[in-house]
């Protein structure tokens, strides 16, 4: 059986930088991308960041619109995340980078098996953008992929009033999925 081991901390990028595989061939390595949490947990009310207060956050990240929300916001925790916010895809990069640069480094194949924006609060255009950005770079390294979740606060599918799912068209887009 092909065992998925992952490191502690949430199965973070840095946390499996550090870690040692195993004696086994029969391992995929999967990790957790959630990051820059300003984009993907904005108005998620368990983060014990500034992110809880956040709303709007865009991706990527431009000068206006950051100031327009350092501007409005008055929580010094949340000032301190929007201020550290590197939401571009150049970022993103660098920070899967540790784990395919570790997948390379040792021979192993990788899953990113959660990733996903919270939907909320967070701009429709903007979680697209980084759904499709974190998507196309694990694809172009060889990195399996699972976003979180089907229907609950980070979801590919809509739930109407009568509990029926549909999938979200433009979220299968930016996985690069057909919409059936």
């Amino acid at each position: 059986h092909t065992i998925i081991v992952t490191s502690n901390r949430w199965s973070g990028v840095d946390e499996l930088a550090k870690f040692s595989p195993l004696a086994d061939p029969n391992v995929i390595y999967n990790f957790h991308f959630y990051e820059p949490m300003a984009e993907t947990h904005q108005g998620a009310s368990w983060t014990s960041g500034g992110e809880r207060a956040l709303a709007g956050v865009v991706y990527p990240v431009d000068a206006e619109s950051r100031a327009a929300q350092l501007a409005a916001l008055a929580d010094p925790a949340a000032r301190k995340v929007l201020e550290d916010y590197n939401g571009s895809r150049a970022w993103i990069a660098a920070r899967l980078a540790l784990a395919t640069d570790w997948g390379r480094a040792h021979g192993v194949p990788l899953t990113c098996n959660e990733f996903g924006v919270y939907t909320r609060v967070s701009p429709q255009a903007s979680r697209l953008n980084w759904i499709r950005d974190v998507r196309e770079l694990c694809e172009a390294h060889g990195v399996g992929w699972t976003m979180w979740d089907y229907a609950g606060g980070f979801k590919v599918a809509n739930t109407d009033g009568q509990g029926r799912r549909t999938l979200d068209p433009d979220c299968l887009r930016a996985l690069g999925l057909p919409n059936r």
